[in-house]
């Protein structure tokens, strides 16, 4: 596994590079979850693709998830 930078949410992060999926589990998100969206350099990625779409070195990831609250 290769370790790179990766902006996420804003922040830049050393992050093991993988898949969407990967990035997701590793923060304690569940990609099955609902009401969840994932962007990466501006660009929506469909759920269906987060298995496959591979993450590289410099992206800027956006992960929006559901909170409680109001």
């Amino acid at each position: 596994m290769t370790t790179a930078s990766l902006e996420v949410n804003g922040k830049l992060e050393s992050e093991i590079i993988g898949t969407i999926a990967d990035l997701l589990r590793r923060r304690g998100i569940d990609p099955a979850c609902r009401f969840l969206a994932v962007a990466v350099n501006g660009s929506v990625i469909k759920r269906s693709d987060w298995e496959h779409a591979r993450l590289e070195p410099g992206d800027a990831v956006e992960i929006v998830a559901p909170r409680q609250g109001g």
